[in-house]
């Protein structure tokens, strides 16, 4: 079976016992630190009131010697004196209260930051690697759950949870969680409603548009071809910038990987763009993958090593520039490239791994902690009677919640319809959404 391991656990600790100053409320440290924690919550699924409460009590409302000193608002430790990790830039010695069970004063190392954004950063990129914190993201909506949860590895103290909690109360940090837009799927038209697609014998690309999602059977309404010059094997869609508009890539036999940005929904090829780039290079063809892990709705690049490892590149600027990738990361292990599927199956923005077994299972993993390594975990039974040549998935209905389709080998492509989410056995009423397709010429866009 496959393997999707977790980083090991980092050391973290209380605030230092170092302050310079009374530590009180202060409106303006909570607007200072908010964008930060909002950034969190976009990247990492992390409650904003959660990552602010703790930023308050580590800091002590910005003023622990560590967050004057070293820009340090998490009172996170280095993993030796010559160790900061890969975003802080040194370490300090500090004295710090640390409880295990009995609270007594030792020195320890801490991490320097270049400032309070790195030090958001870091915290985020802590609480989505180590695996000892992966349980308190099934709690994402519940911000007190959350924090509880990460409380018992986070801190040595054992009323962490309830200090940080008592905090998001008394300043009414939850009000903050709402503070960024709810992501959802993107398609041609930016409706969620995922179009088909094909690629016709003289290389145009017809689209057809869904109107009415799975209310009907053959729920288009209207076709038109959004491009030419491609074959199926280079054609990919994806949302490159986050605009909830998919936009339309090749990748050239060269390794090459380009992309037209759709700036106007779904219509006419010679009015849908409005430039474009090359995104990367060094892929194949039969090798590359395209999702958004973290639910920022920008798509990662993915590709899968000879040695059965994928790695994925984050999408960091979208169309602002060409190679928009900031940094790469192995989030699974043991797949092939012919057998990995990506799909938001929860509506939670971020797509989980599905693959299909040789008994005709279709075995899923939930997405816990966006783009991370190895952020997989819960694997489901998803479906039968599949096998890696017949299965697709896309949002039909809109509802961010991909549906799993097929198409027969009288050409009708079926969708059945997901009514859990992430579950087993999700997938309920099917129906027949078009007809003349064959598998490996569908594109659910």
């Amino acid at each position: 079976m496959k393997k999707l391991i977790s980083a090991g656990l980092l050391g973290l600790a209380l605030a230092t016992t170092v302050t310079t100053g009374t530590a009180q409320a202060n409106p303006d440290f909570i607007a200072t630190i908010l964008p930060y924690a909002q950034a969190q919550m976009a990247q990492h699924q992390i409650p904003a009131s959660v990552s602010m409460g703790q930023a308050i009590h580590e800091s002590r409302w910005g003023q622990s010697g560590l967050a004057v000193n070293d820009k340090n608002y998490f009172g996170v430790k280095c993993t030796s004196p010559t160790s900061p990790g890969p975003i802080a830039i040194g370490c300090r010695e500090y004295s710090t209260t640390e409880c295990e069970p009995t609270c007594q004063t030792v020195k320890r190392y801490f991490r320097i930051y270049r400032s309070m954004e790195d030090s958001f950063r870091d915290y985020g990129r802590i609480l989505t690697t180590v695996a000892a914190y992966r349980p308190a993201f099934q709690y994402t909506n519940d911000p007190d759950r959350f924090v509880t949860e990460i409380g018992n590895v986070y801190a040595t103290d054992g009323s962490y949870g309830p200090k940080v909690i008592k905090i998001m109360r008394d300043n009414d940090l939850y009000r903050f969680n709402s503070g960024v837009p709810a992501q959802s799927g993107s398609s041609l038209t930016g409706d969620g409603r995922a179009e088909v697609a094909a690629v016709l014998a003289n290389g145009d690309v017809m689209a057809w548009r869904n109107a009415h999602g799975l209310s009907a059977e053959r729920p288009w309404d209207a076709n038109v071809v959004i491009a030419t010059g491609f074959t199926n094997e280079e054609l990919r869609f994806a949302d490159v910038d986050g605009d909830g508009d998919k936009d339309t890539i090749s990748v050239l036999a060269d390794g090459t990987v380009k992309a037209w940005r759709n700036a106007k929904g779904f219509g006419p090829a010679a009015e849908m763009y409005d430039g474009d780039k090359l995104i990367a290079d060094g892929f194949s063809r039969g090798n590359t993958f395209f999702a958004d892990l973290n639910g920022d709705r920008r798509a990662e690049i993915i590709a899968v090593m000879p040695n059965g490892d994928v790695v994925a590149w984050r999408n960091a600027t979208g169309f602002a520039n060409e190679r928009p990738w900031d940094g790469s990361v192995k989030i699974a292990t043991g797949f092939t490239a012919d057998n990995l599927f990506f799909g938001d199956l929860d509506n939670d923005g971020r797509a989980e791994l599905m693959t299909v077994a040789g008994d005709g299972q279709v075995r899923a993993w939930k997405n816990v902690t966006g783009f991370a390594e190895f952020p997989f975990a819960d694997e489901k039974k998803i479906g039968v009677g599949f096998t890696k040549d017949n299965v697709h998935f896309g949002d039909i209905n809109g509802d961010g919640r991909a549906e799993i389709v097929t198409v027969q080998g009288d050409g009708k492509v079926v969708a059945w319809q997901n009514n859990l989410g992430y579950a087993d056995s999700p997938f309920g009423d099917s129906k027949v959404i078009a007809e003349g397709f064959t598998n490996e010429g569908l594109h659910l866009v």
